[in-house]
């Protein structure tokens, strides 16, 4: 005899766990194969962090003071 919340003794898989398995998994799995795979300049800007200003900029609104109060950059001896 099952126990209670088990269907045929196994465990009850509830909704999250059914569309996790049935529907996103394959459906990711299908995606990723389709997808060109990320390029070195995607890869670079990625990994470079945040958008920092820029992000505000685009908000078209802008915080004009945050921008000013930022160190001006500098080149390192490499980079000149």
């Amino acid at each position: 005899m099952s126990e209670p919340g088990t269907t045929s003794g196994r465990p009850h898989r509830g909704w999250k766990d059914w569309r996790r398995e049935t529907l996103t998994r394959p459906l990711l799995a299908w995606y990723k194969k389709r997808i060109p795979p990320m390029s070195n300049t995607e890869r670079e800007a990625i990994e470079a962090g945040t958008v920092w200003w820029d992000a505000t900029l685009f908000t078209g609104n802008p915080d004009w003071t945050l921008l000013l109060r930022a160190p001006k950059a500098a080149l390192s001896d490499e980079e000149q």
